[in-house]
């Protein structure tokens, strides 16, 4: 029965992180296109 509880809570810590790492991910990509168009508006 113990088994089952930590491989159900490590399933969810792993989607956890997941998420957490895509979000991260995201908002950084986000930030590096906008530093690319502003250096566009610049030249």
């Amino acid at each position: 029965m113990l088994e089952i509880i930590f491989i159900i809570a490590g399933i969810a810590v792993l989607c956890y992180t997941m998420i957490l790492k895509g979000n991260a991910w995201q908002s950084f990509v986000d930030s590096h296109k906008k530093e690319k168009s502003d250096n566009e508006k610049k030249r």
